[in-house]
C-alpha cells in the first residue's frame, strides 16, 4: 500500500511538472503572439499615419492645383480684354487716320 501511494505521488508530481512545462509553453507562446501583435499594431498606426499625411499631401497639391487654373483663367480673361482693348485702339488709330485723311481732302478741296 505504501509503494502504491509513493508511486501515486511520483505520478502526480511528474503530471504536474508535465502541466508546468505545458503552461509555460503556452505562456511563451501567449508572450511571443502578444509582441507580434504590439508589432502589427505598430505598423498598423505607421501606416495609417503614413496614409494620412498622403490624404493630407494630395488635398494640399489638389488646393494648389485649383488655385493656378484660377490664376491660369484669370490671366487668360485679362488676355483677352487686353486683346479686345488692343482691337479697340487699333479700330480708334485707323478711325483717325480716316478722319485726318478726309480732313486733308476737304482742305484741298477748299484750298485747291
Amino acid at each position: 500500500m505504501r509503494q502504491r501511494a509513493h508511486q501515486l505521488k511520483e505520478n502526480a508530481l511528474r503530471e504536474k511538472n508535465k502541466l508546468a512545462k505545458e503552461i509555460e509553453a503556452e505562456r511563451a507562446k501567449m508572450s511571443a503572439m502578444l509582441s507580434a501583435m504590439k508589432d502589427i499594431n505598430k505598423q498598423k498606426f505607421s501606416a495609417e499615419r503614413r496614409r494620412l499625411n498622403m490624404v493630407r499631401m494630395k488635398n494640399k497639391l489638389a488646393k494648389e492645383r485649383d488655385e493656378e487654373r484660377s490664376r491660369l483663367r484669370e490671366l487668360q480673361e485679362t488676355m483677352e480684354e487686353m486683346k479686345k482693348e488692343k482691337d479697340e485702339a487699333v479700330k480708334q488709330k485707323y478711325n483717325a487716320l480716316k478722319q485726318r485723311d478726309q480732313a486733308r481732302t476737304n482742305c484741298r478741296k477748299l484750298t485747291g
